[in-house]
């Protein structure tokens, strides 16, 4: 089955947040990340369900190389990014 990747806007600020503060940290860093999340998403489309189921439906894949997880539901043949957080956030409060 073919999966469509949806991200929220919310999910959007995540990311856009992130690769700002790691361009700070060192120019090219950003893309890096970006890289990474790419790859993640990539990963949750191939196969979505194999990732562990968190909290109320939503699962996490964590990057490989940055401290990270993409948080998504699956809903018939849709991904459906929510989040993008930094492992040490509590995830429960990823709507706030």
């Amino acid at each position: 089955m073919k999966y469509k990747l949806i991200i929220k806007p919310k999910a959007e600020e995540d990311l856009q947040s992130a690769f700002d503060w790691y361009e700070e940290q060192q120019s090219g860093l950003g893309d890096s990340f970006l890289h990474q999340i790419d790859l993640a998403f990539e990963q949750v489309l191939n196969n979505p369900k194999v990732f562990q189921e968190r909290y109320k439906e939503v699962r996490i894949n964590f990057t490989d190389q940055f401290p990270f997880g993409v948080h998504y539901k699956v809903e018939s043949e849709k991904v459906i990014v929510l989040a993008i957080l930094h492992s040490a956030r509590d995830p429960k409060n990823w709507k706030t």
